[in-house]
């Protein structure tokens, strides 16, 4: 045999192999294609599913019966309509009144108790006291 055939023949071998090792590789390649396709399609449905849930979850009528059945919510009256001015008013009236209620107890707790928290006046002194006025 001639140089030049051998040459040709081991060629074709290597060659032959390596489309062989590529065949396998490239169908190795086209399962872990497939298997990718196919969980992305289930992700893709599970995605379209959950879209669909949310949507009847957040549907407005849904949400309104809801409320009605489960919160006792009326709607809002001209009545229950204040301005600015009253409200802080009522405020600063609601905190005077809280002060002049906390000066009031602090004299009473000093009357009825000693220095030392003891009880300076029994309850019938007590008692007595607010009878008389």
């Amino acid at each position: 045999m001639r140089r030049s055939t051998l040459f040709v023949v081991l060629m074709t071998s290597v060659v032959g192999f390596g489309l062989f090792q590529l065949k396998y590789e490239v169908m190795k390649l086209e399962g872990q294609h497939k298997t990718i396709h196919h969980s992305l399609k289930k992700s893709e449905e599970a995605i379209s599913i959950l879209n669909a849930e949310w949507s009847h979850l957040t549907s407005p009528e849904r949400l309104q019966k809801l409320a009605d059945k489960h919160l006792e919510i009326v709607p809002v009256s001209g009545k229950q309509l204040v301005s600015l001015r009253q409200v802080t008013g009522e405020c600063e009236a609601n905190q005077t009144v809280g002060i002049q209620n906390r000066f009031a107890l602090d004299q009473l707790v000093s009357n009825v108790l000693d220095d030392e928290g003891r009880a300076a006046l029994s309850l019938d002194d007590i008692l007595g006291g607010i009878d008389s006025e």
